[in-house]
């Protein structure tokens, strides 16, 4: 008598751990994929840190915007859907109080649907979001 009151215990208890899961799992997966697209548009905007402070670099020490560009290409990796789709924008400027040494400017920009898959569209869209670095050096 006592085995059956468990088995139909253990059976109601099945159905239950079923339904939790049923339950829990979507946010489980969302909370995931989540992670994984933060954690890729985090990594896109180092590269495109990394990226303009080269090209700031290469402009400060009296480069060409050819070089600049080039520079900020093989900074992105060369070739690839992040080094083909950036655009890169060089703004010399001239010396204002209290510099007193003419600088540049080098952003570059990315549209994030070009470079980070969109896992949660009902949550982020990324059609139309881009992401930008700027980095802003004096002239030598």
């Amino acid at each position: 008598m006592r085995l059956r009151q468990m088995c139909r215990r253990c059976a109601a208890r099945r159905g239950s751990v079923a339904v939790e899961l049923i339950l829990v799992f979507p946010i489980l997966v969302g909370f995931l994929f989540g992670t994984i697209e933060f954690s890729l548009l985090l990594h896109t905007r180092q590269q495109l840190l990394d990226a303009s402070r080269e090209g700031a670099r290469v402009a400060a020490r009296g480069g060409t915007n050819a070089e600049v560009i080039a520079t900020v290409k093989q900074a992105l990796g060369g070739t690839g859907p992040l080094a083909d789709n950036a655009t890169v924008d060089i703004t010399p400027f001239s010396a204002s109080p209290p510099n007193i040494r003419d600088g540049v400017t080098v952003c570059v920009s990315i549209v994030d649907a070009q470079v980070v898959p969109n896992m949660l569209p009902w949550l982020i869209d990324l059609t139309n979001e881009s992401m930008m670095a700027c980095t802003t050096m004096n002239l030598e």
